[in-house]
Formats: structure tokens, C-alpha cells, sequence
């Protein structure tokens, strides 16, 4: 049996644990007799980044010799990927655990792995043994000193925060609803398999509990609410082992294990598993028994992490849908009885976060989560009321750590998304906020994200410049507190050409009203090689629609820098090509981009936007031309616009125009001010990136001296995205980029002032910086949970566009 394996063989030993009858439905593709050849070959091979069909079967071959029981890999693969350092578990190989840990249950890994009994045996109570966080990561590393020090975390969706393992407890016991799921099911999936899994999970979890503790312990069950065939587990009454924690007020939040809501859920499962595992090595039902549950809950744990070798937010959209509706539960104002349920959600996902600065007491955690808020009367005020009472029972626990949390309103990139839904929706959110001055201190910000590629920057141009107008306006007859929201926006993350990922981003910055501090999400054109994305997808090309776009706005960028001559003309040669293959004769072109809307600081500034009278009704607000209006403009037919473009002549002189357009880019958003939030593991995954090391943010801010004449570097920092999704928490992020950085050949020191000033950069750049502080901010918590719902009616939301929101 070997020490260490590669990610190929361990990827086989992960996918030969997972229950067949629950991962995705094969296809009969082949005519192999072997049930578990065709699953696993056939998950090695698919995907972007799948493996060749010879590597697969010898990795498969492999896997086979190492463990010829599937329950044998277990030990290996935790072997491979961790150590046991002071009693926790650490991450030894990134790329293996990456591999590993988004197919088999993570915590089931470090629970097998061969050194942890040792440790258990010097360890005087079982539970601190147990005790490591849900996000397990490398500790004690180069970059270890930036955990002591206050941290802001500046990019994380509420929806996909929370850690598998702790979803798998709250789904098996009970407090999330299987129902919710069936919406968001994978397409092979049939109807009511989620409440099936509830189920035969709950089997699997008693069986192995009855071996391990005898018929004398038996949890307490009665029926789930959703699933009448499908008990749920609510208490462990009179369970109390030698030494182990007291399960009796398990699951509730009225007294948890050492105070802390994320072990009172998973230490039940942890102790259970750690001695199943001890004695099953002479019992054969016992190993039956953990195979079962093992299968179904890296099945549970695959069906909701978006798998290595997959790319593209069309794909990531799946992942986070199922995560966000599992422990969202149903609709506020059908459900009442689930608020309790959000509160302990929301609890969860504030006590991870804190997890993860335990090394740390007193160093300050702003924590901002992105969740898209219901403007529907007093439904947004009991949400943020449940979200500030989680935040309230975390602070009185874990007094220790400062925290603050705060919630940015997530609009969403749909295809067909109007600008006039979106103003409607800030409109109502304005209104809110005007009406409810309690919950100012907790609303930081908007942002807007999903499909990048079905909904330009352009799109949201009406409603950020007319919240804009009413920030710098101001309340009307409210002073205090004042209305503070920061702008954010996704782009450049997700494109089928580099140069429209440019565009994007310099629309989101100049055309969407933002200042300094600001922040754009992910931002990964603005960093990404050109010669390796144009290596990396060679088959992939814009539609005619962004073609055209792309061209003009490269040429209106490139005119206005000098030395880029050459460069410019091959691109406007380009968009008259492309202009006259579609038939479109264009009358005073050159004038047409000249007036391309580049620039603010408002989007209606723009002479396009001035000549066409935009701001002729009251009632239209102000607004950058949309996609559309310059399409017609140019005379492409709209019957084109989708197809894809034709491939680019002369290659090596397209990704000059691109190169070009990069560097000018990257000048803009420097001397703009605006933040660039970098999520290393989202962006590995979702971008494609194959290893830790490809990372491309030294492309925009590097370690060490610039030499003259040198751009400096573009302010980033960095966040988790979704960290349950990926399996990750903001230390690990940070460790993340210091690797990128050092394996690209940059100085220790260097890199470790580098990552320091990026911290900084982050607290900076917080939406939560202006929030009050300490007894300030307990006093800002008593006054929002003071607010009675009948206070809340003072808001008209019919007035402010809610109720056409309602109707959507």
C-alpha cells in the first residue's frame, strides 16, 4: 500500500465509494459487465479535464490493486491528503484534496484517516479530539501569521457557504426540507429521489448506530414534516457515552456542545463514524454498514459540489441552486414555522466563518454575505431581523471575536433581464431602507451576478446610476443613520472571447456609476494571460453580437492612446468586414465610435447617450445605450446577433488588438479606484485553471519594487465565492494566492508583505467599514430586533416598484 498517491488513483478510490444507485444515471454506453468499471471510467474520462481513456482504466487498475475492498481506499486516499498535526487534520496536498474532497464526504476522509486513533488515545475527551473545523485546510504555513490579524471577507454568497457536512446533518435530521430540491434536481434524477435519499440515509445512519451502541440507545424518531415515510431524527434522549458529549439537548440551539452550533451537529455523526470505524475491521456487518452510509453520503456530497473537470457558470448555476434551496427551505410567507430553521442556517454559515479565525482571539472578522432579499412588505424586514438574530446568538457565544455581518442585496444576470426590472427592484429597495432606518447599519451594498454571458453590464446601467442619484441625494428627512451601500458587480468571469470579458469589465466600471472602493467580482480577463486563454480555447469564439461590440469598443479605446495606430486599424478593418458579411452599411462609422459611451463619471454623460435624448421623459432614467440600441445602430440584423462569429484571421494580430486593449484596461481600473475581488478556488474550477499555480493575479498586482514606468498594482483582495461548494475557507484562499505567487518565482518576504497589503486592502474596501462598532453596533442589533412589523408598514412598497416585482 503506498504512502501517496496521484490525483488519478485517488480520484478512482473517491468515485468507488460513492452509492452507484445515486450518482447520476449511466448511460449504457458500453457493453462492460462490470457496473463499477463503467461508473468510474466513465467519471475519470468526462469533462473538460477529464483524463484520457488509457489513463482512466490504469488509474481505475490501480485503485483496484491498492483497495480490491472500495471501503479499503478510504484510509488511503486520507493518507494521501492530510496529516494529523496537534490532533487536527491538515490539507498536505491542495491539488489531491481538490480532487478528493468535492466526490467523498470530507469529514468521512479525516474521521478514516490511519493516524487519527493515536491521537484520540492521548486525548483525554473524545469530543476535542473531534473537534477540527468543517473546512479543513494547511495550518503552520509561510502565510500563517495573517489569521491573528483583523480580516475582511469581501465576497461570499450566503447560498453557498455552508459546508456539506454540516448539510448533510441538517438534511438527515430533519431541519431541511428534501421537497425544496426537487426543483433543482440533475436532470438524470428522478422525482423523489431526494426524499428516497432522506430515507435510506436515515436507515443506513440507525443500522449503523444499532451496531456500534445496541438496541438500548436507539434515537429518539418521529415523522418528518415533508415526508411522512421518511422519519426524521430530532433528539438523542438518554444517549450519554463515557466521556463523550452530552447529545441531550442535541440539535437545538438553546445550550450546544462548548457553545459552538456547528459540533453539536456534526460531533454525533463524528463519534459515531470514529468508532464504527475502530471496530469494523473484524465485523462484517459493520462494514457492510459504513459502506452503505459512506456510499450515500459522498452521493449527498458529489450531487452538491461542482466536480473537477467542469467549467462555466451554466454548470456552477446547478450546484448552487440545490445548495441554496436545500437550507433556504420554502418561501418566508408560506412558511413561518421555518424561520427558526433560517436562523440556524444563517448561525451556521457566521460560526464557520468563525472557525476559521479560532487561532486568532480579538482579531476582528467583517463579514459581508451576498443573499437576493424579498421586497415584499414585511418579509425583508423578518429576514434581516432572522439574519441579525443569528448574528446576535453567534456574538453572545464566541464574545472573543469581533464580529460584524453585514448583507449585500444580490440582483440577478438572467437571460431577458430588462432594465427597467432591475431599477424596480433598487427602487424597492431604496424605499425599504428610507422606511426602516433600523436595518441601514445591516444592508451594505448591491451587487448583481449569475449569467454573465445572457446579461451585459449595460443591462444594469439604469438602475445603478439612478440609486447612485439617490445616495447623493440622500434620505429624505432621515440623517441617521445615513444610507451607505457600495456597488459591486460580477464580470469578466465567465466568456466565450477574452476581449468581450474586457469589455464587460470596463462597462461594469465607468458605465454603472461606481467610485472608489467599489469592487468588481472576479475580474479574471483583466488577469488573464492572452497567448495562454487563446491556447486554452481554441475552439471557442463570440457571437456576432459581441464580436461587433468587442470591435467597437476596441477601437474607441485604442484611439485614444497614442502607439496603438496599428493595432486599431486592423480592428476597425475587422468590424467593416464583419459589418459588410451581414449586410450592414453603416453611414458615418467613424462618428458612430467616437461617441462610444467609454466614459463617466455617468453613464448618461456620454454624447451617444445626449443625442438621443435619454432623459426626455421623467419617467426614463438615466442610462448607457443597451446592447441592443447599438446593434440597430451598426444595422446588424437581429436574426445574426447569436450566431457565432466567424474565426479571427490572423491570430497573432487579433491577440495584439487584445493585448493592447488589456493593458489600457488595466490602466482604466487603476486610475479608477475600484477593487477587484479575487476568489482563488471559484475561479480554479469555474476559469478552468488546472493547478494552484496558473493563478494569474500577479498579472495585475505582483510582490516586490515596480520598476519604472511600470503599471502599479490594481488594489485586489480576496474572498471565498462559495465556500461550501468548494470546499474551502478564507485562510486557505489567502494560503491559496501566497502558493500561486511563490511557486511563480517571487520571494518569500515579498509575497508575505504582498498578502498583508492585500488583507489591508480588504478592510479597506469593506462595505462594513462605516458600520459602528462594538457597543454601537449591540445597540444597532437591539434596535432592528425592537422593530415591530407594524413599524414596518410605513413602507409603501407599492409605491416603489415592489409590486410589479412581485408579479415577475
Amino acid at each position: 500500500m503506498t504512502e501517496r498517491c496521484l490525483p488519478p488513483v485517488l480520484q478512482a478510490l473517491a468515485w468507488r465509494l460513492v452509492d452507484r444507485d445515486w450518482a447520476l444515471q449511466e448511460r449504457e454506453i458500453e457493453d462492460h459487465a462490470d457496473a463499477e468499471w463503467r461508473f468510474v471510467r466513465r467519471r475519470l474520462c468526462e469533462g473538460l479535464h477529464g483524463l484520457p481513456f488509457q489513463l482512466a482504466l490504469e488509474a481505475l487498475n490501480e485503485a483496484r490493486i491498492l483497495a480490491p475492498d472500495p471501503l479499503d481506499g478510504l484510509p488511503i486516499i486520507a493518507k494521501s491528503t492530510l496529516r494529523i498535526e496537534r490532533g487536527w487534520p491538515r490539507v498536505i496536498d491542495e491539488e489531491a484534496w481538490d480532487v478528493v474532497c468535492r466526490i467523498v464526504d470530507p469529514d468521512l476522509i479525516a474521521l478514516s484517516h490511519p493516524d487519527l486513533p493515536r491521537v484520540v488515545v492521548k486525548t483525554p475527551d473524545l469530543s476535542d479530539a473531534l473537534a477540527w473545523p468543517c473546512s479543513l485546510r494547511a495550518q503552520d504555513t509561510e502565510f500563517y501569521d495573517l489569521s491573528h490579524e483583523p480580516v475582511a471577507e469581501i465576497h461570499a454568497h450566503l447560498g453557498g457557504s455552508l459546508p456539506t457536512p454540516l448539510l448533510w446533518s441538517l438534511f438527515l435530521y430533519g431541519h431541511l426540507s428534501a421537497m425544496a430540491l426537487e426543483q433543482y434536481r440533475p436532470e438524470p434524477i428522478r422525482r423523489g429521489r431526494w426524499g428516497q435519499l432522506l430515507q435510506q440515509g436515515l436507515q443506513a445512519h440507525l443500522a449503523l448506530h444499532r451496531l456500534v451502541y445496541g438496541d438500548a440507545c436507539i434515537p429518539e424518531i418521529r415523522s418528518g414534516a415533508e415526508y411522512a415515510v421518511a422519519p426524521a431524527v430530532i433528539g438523542w434522549k438518554g444517549v450519554q457515552f463515557d466521556r463523550d458529549p452530552d447529545f441531550s439537548e442535541w440539535p437545538h440551539c438553546v445550550r450546544t456542545i462548548k457553545d459552538r452550533a456547528t459540533l453539536a451537529l456534526l460531533l454525533p455523526q463524528r463519534v459515531l463514524w470514529y468508532r464504527a470505524c475502530q471496530a469494523a475491521h473484524n465485523d462484517r456487518a459493520l462494514q457492510e454498514a459504513l459502506q452503505r452510509l459512506l456510499g450515500l453520503r459522498s452521493a449527498f456530497n458529489a450531487l452538491l459540489s461542482q466536480p473537477s473537470g467542469q467549467r462555466g457558470l451554466s454548470q456552477f448555476f446547478g450546484f448552487y441552486d440545490r445548495r441554496s434551496a436545500l437550507w433556504m427551505g420554502l418561501p418566508l410567507r408560506n412558511a413561518p414555522t421555518t424561520y427558526r430553521g433560517e436562523q440556524l442556517g444563517k448561525e451556521l454559515v457566521m460560526e464557520c466563518w468563525l472557525e476559521d479565525r479560532v487561532a486568532a482571539p480579538g482579531a476582528s472578522v467583517d463579514l459581508e454575505l451576498r443573499l437576493t432579499l424579498p421586497f415584499r412588505g414585511r418579509e425583508c424586514l423578518l429576514l434581516i431581523q432572522n439574519f441579525v438574530a443569528a448574528q446576535a446568538a453567534v456574538a453572545e457565544r464566541r464574545p472573543e471575536i469581533p464580529l460584524r455581518a453585514g448583507l449585500i442585496h444580490h440582483t440577478i444576470k438572467a437571460a431577458g433581464r430588462k432594465g427597467e426590472e432591475a431599477r424596480a427592484e433598487f427602487e424597492a429597495l431604496w424605499h425599504f431602507l428610507v422606511g426602516t432606518p433600523e436595518a441601514r447599519p445591516f444592508l451594505v451594498g448591491v451587487d448583481a451576478a449569475a449569467n454573465e454571458l445572457a446579461c451585459p453590464p449595460r443591462t444594469f446601467s439604469a438602475a445603478f446610476t439612478w440609486l447612485r442619484e439617490q445616495l447623493d441625494c440622500g434620505a429624505p428627512g432621515q440623517s441617521e443613520p445615513p444610507i451607505r451601500l457600495g456597488f459591486t458587480f460580477h464580470a469578466g468571469e465567465d466568456f466565450r472571447d477574452l476581449l468581450t470579458g474586457l469589455r464587460h469589465i470596463d462597462e461594469a466600471a465607468h458605465l454603472l456609476a461606481m467610485r472608489p472602493g467599489d469592487r468588481i467580482g472576479h475580474g479574471l480577463a483583466l488577469s488573464w494571460p492572452v497567448d495562454d486563454f487563446y491556447i486554452s480555447r481554441t475552439q471557442s469564439f463570440p457571437t456576432v453580437a459581441d464580436h461587433a461590440l468587442d470591435l467597437c469598443w476596441a477601437i474607441a479605446l485604442l484611439l485614444r492612446f497614442d502607439g496603438y495606430g496599428e493595432q486599431e486599424r486592423d480592428a476597425r478593418d475587422r468590424l467593416v468586414g464583419l459589418l459588410a458579411e451581414y449586410g450592414s452599411e453603416v453611414d458615418g462609422l467613424q462618428r458612430l465610435i467616437a461617441q462610444w459611451d467609454l466614459d463617466g463619471p455617468h453613464a448618461w454623460a456620454s454624447t451617444r447617450a445626449r443625442s438621443l435624448k435619454h432623459r426626455q421623459r421623467d419617467n426614463e432614467p438615466p442610462r448607457a445605450l443597451r446592447e441592443d440600441e447599438w446593434l440597430l445602430l451598426l444595422g446588424i440584423p437581429e436574426a445574426h446577433w447569436d450566431r457565432l462569429a466567424p474565426r479571427p484571421i490572423r491570430p497573432l494580430e487579433w491577440q495584439s488588438i487584445v493585448r493592447s486593449c488589456q493593458h489600457i484596461l488595466r490602466q482604466r481600473i487603476l486610475k479608477s479606484g475600484i477593487v477587484i475581488e479575487v476568489n482563488p478556488s471559484s475561479n480554479r474550477i469555474v476559469g478552468g485553471y488546472s493547478t494552484v499555480e496558473r493563478l494569474p493575479y500577479t498579472q495585475i498586482s505582483r510582490p516586490g519594487q515596480r520598476a519604472a514606468g511600470e503599471i502599479g498594482n490594481i488594489p485586489i483582495a480576496i474572498g471565498t465565492d462559495d465556500a461550501g461548494i468548494f470546499h474551502t475557507s478564507l485562510q486557505r484562499e489567502y494560503e491559496l494566492v501566497g502558493r500561486a505567487a511563490l511557486a511563480q518565482g517571487y520571494a518569500l518576504p515579498d509575497v508575505q508583505s504582498w498578502l498583508e497589503g492585500i488583507r489591508k486592502t480588504g478592510l479597506k474596501a469593506s462595505f462594513l467599514k462605516h458600520a459602528p462598532r462594538g457597543a454601537d453596533w449591540a445597540t444597532a442589533i437591539e434596535r432592528l430586533l425592537g422593530t415591530t412589523l407594524q413599524n414596518s408598514e410605513r413602507q409603501d412598497c407599492g409605491q416603489c416598484g415592489a409590486s410589479s416585482m412581485e408579479q415577475r
